[in-house]
């Protein structure tokens, strides 16, 4: 593959998407490591769910009117890592509403991440098939998935309980980091919005 630019946005987007596929993995496991009742357990799955509906309407109708695809990546990246900051510094609490509350802002700092990679994506692999680009974006968000769930999961199980949560907190923040530090080399080559503007 030629496309650098597409790999390292498929990286970033991979990582973002394997920070809110473990956090919603582990979110229960976290709860009730953290004291918390079974009912807030299943407040907080709805509100992050619902906080990702949010937030991709949202930055679905910001992003087709401005077309800054990097400015909004790099928002989800800078949102997810204060989220999870907020996180370490208020789980302990065992307040159900401050938990209801950052579960909603994990979604929407989370999951949108993928409507502005796979737009982006189309944009910078035109005139290739967009379910080229959408692909590639998808296998390494179950990649890094996959790794990052895995690691959380075996601190989770060997560790004491509340430190565990700190600890998986942290490593999802520093993945979030990462992610951040890759969208420094990323390129808006909006190809496809180019054509589309000399046709007319």
């Amino acid at each position: 593959m030629k496309n650098t630019n597409l790999l390292i946005l498929a990286s970033i987007s991979g990582i973002l998407q394997g920070i809110f596929n473990t956090f919603g993995t582990v979110a229960g496991e976290l709860l009730s490591a953290a004291g918390y009742a079974d009912y807030c357990c299943s407040i907080c799955g709805a509100l992050y769910i619902g906080g990702g509906v949010v937030g991709a309407a949202i930055y679905g109708c910001i992003l087709s009117k401005t077309q800054a695809y990097k400015k909004a990546m790099i928002s989800q990246c800078i949102a997810s890592i204060a989220v999870l900051i907020c996180f370490m510094c208020f789980f302990s609490f065992q307040n159900c509403w401050i938990a209801a509350v950052l579960c909603f802002s994990m979604g929407f700092a989370s999951i949108p991440s993928i409507v502005i990679a796979v737009d982006l994506g189309a944009e910078v692999t035109y005139p290739t098939n967009e379910s080229f680009s959408t692909g590639i974006i998808m296998i390494c968000g179950q990649f890094f998935s996959v790794v990052i769930i895995i690691f959380t999961s075996s601190i989770l199980d060997k560790t004491a309980k509340v430190f565990a949560c700190d600890i998986t907190f942290l490593i999802l923040a520093i993945c979030g980091m990462l992610a951040l530090y890759l969208c420094k080399p990323l390129k808006e080559d909006l190809i496809r919005t180019a054509f589309e503007q000399e046709v007319k």
